[in-house]
């Protein structure tokens, strides 16, 4: 039994040690994810700004 705790005991920075390609496509995968959700945040936002601004007109 301690022989086979030792074996799965392996640090998490392990898994990712083999694949040092993934870091740098991870990281603009995460820029690219956040890029998205910004322009997206931005779209939702315009219909309610254009709604409030003829409703503000209409006067």
């Amino acid at each position: 039994m301690k022989g086979a705790e030792e074996v799965t005991n392996v640090p998490p920075s392990s898994n990712i040690a083999p694949f040092p390609f993934l870091a740098p496509i991870l990281t603009h995968l995460r820029l690219f994810m956040e890029m998205i959700n910004y322009c997206l945040q931005l779209k939702n936002k315009e219909p309610n700004t254009y709604a409030f601004y003829t409703w503000s007109t209409l006067d």
